[in-house]
């Protein structure tokens, strides 16, 4: 086996109950050539602290010129934390880690040797993992399995139109090619989170492959990004994902991409309803129009919501209810 560089970029803030559990997953792995980049985006807690202590006296694996601390000193967000780190990447493949999830043991000495069978055209390696809370309980698994294997099949290969229609990866399992995360300039720093965009521009030409294990553990935090897509907070994700959706309304090459479009289209329209974002409503109706011919059945669906909208029905305190 060939052991490539793998660099793992470990995006702290306010983690400080978690970031050297986070940490001593990446020292513990089974596969060692490993640079690890940690870039704490000025935290308000001890995170700080607990960084410089873990690095001062834990029983360092990785070796000592592929550590890398840097501590921010004022907040630039998720993407631009990212890209920093990312102009400072020396391995052929990357891992984007926040510093309260885990990599199980073998995570990546599993990934690297998927990867290095894969042809060139291969974006990202990603795998399914388990889902758990602030006192590390498990709380389910990404994908359902059966005797350790996936209840259903996980599409790979040319994933485009289905991550258009759908978000089905965790963020956290991706190991990505760095040649490919070059070519796309890192993140889109204008957006308030990062994976979405990254899995559109990166599978529309590029390939995806999946492992059949569970290699990482994925924490639940209400603080946590995927969880304010469901609260009254979440315009700036909610503005976000409608910018990404013009992007793909000008990638698409096909009607069965535009249906792909159009059904995450109402999913958000619907979502902006549940979260009180009702402002948003009109913009991602306007562009649903341009995308896809509206059958008589889904118009009725569509002036439904936009009459909730344009209402402002308060719909949170009932989703929030169904959501728990």
């Amino acid at each position: 086996m060939i052991n490539p560089l793998v660099t793992v970029i470990c995006l702290c803030y306010n983690h400080e109950n978690f970031v050297v559990a986070t940490l001593n997953s990446v020292n513990n792995q089974s596969y060692k050539n490993i640079e690890l980049i940690i870039i704490d985006d000025c935290s308000q807690d001890s995170s700080v602290k607990k960084i410089t202590e873990w690095l001062a006296i834990a029983a360092i694996k990785i070796t000592q010129q592929h550590i890398r601390f840097i501590s921010l000193s004022e907040n630039i967000g998720n993407c631009k934390a990212f890209n920093m780190a990312l102009k400072l990447a020396k391995g052929k493949y990357v891992i984007d880690l926040a510093t309260d999830d885990i990599l199980l043991p073998q995570c990546i000495e599993k990934q690297v040797l998927q990867f290095e069978q894969l042809a060139e055209n291969y974006a990202v390696v990603f795998t399914n993992a388990i889902y758990i809370d602030k006192n590390s309980k498990i709380l389910h698994k990404h994908y359902k399995t059966n005797e350790n294997k996936t209840n259903k099949i996980v599409a790979d290969g040319d994933i485009y139109a289905q991550i258009v229609a759908h978000s089905f990866i965790c963020t956290p399992t991706m190991m990505m090619r760095k040649t490919v995360l070059d070519k796309l300039q890192g993140y889109d720093e204008s957006l308030s989170y990062e994976d979405f965009d990254f899995w559109i521009r990166s599978s529309r030409n590029y390939l995806y492959s999946y492992i059949d294990e569970i290699l990482v553990q994925k924490r639940i935090l209400k603080q946590s990004l995927g969880t304010q897509f469901y609260s009254k907070n979440a315009y700036k994700h909610l503005e976000s994902t409608l910018r990404i959706c013009h992007k793909i309304a000008i990638l698409n090459r096909n009607s069965l991409e535009n249906k792909a479009l159009a059904h995450r289209i109402r999913y958000h329209i619907r979502l902006c309803c549940y979260t009180n974002n009702h402002g948003l409503v009109a913009d991602y109706h306007n562009l649903l129009q341009k995308v896809t011919e509206i059958k008589i059945l889904d118009k009725i669906c569509d002036k439904i919501w936009i009459l909730i909208a344009i209402l402002k029905l308060p719909l949170h305190g009932f989703y929030s209810i169904y959501k728990t």
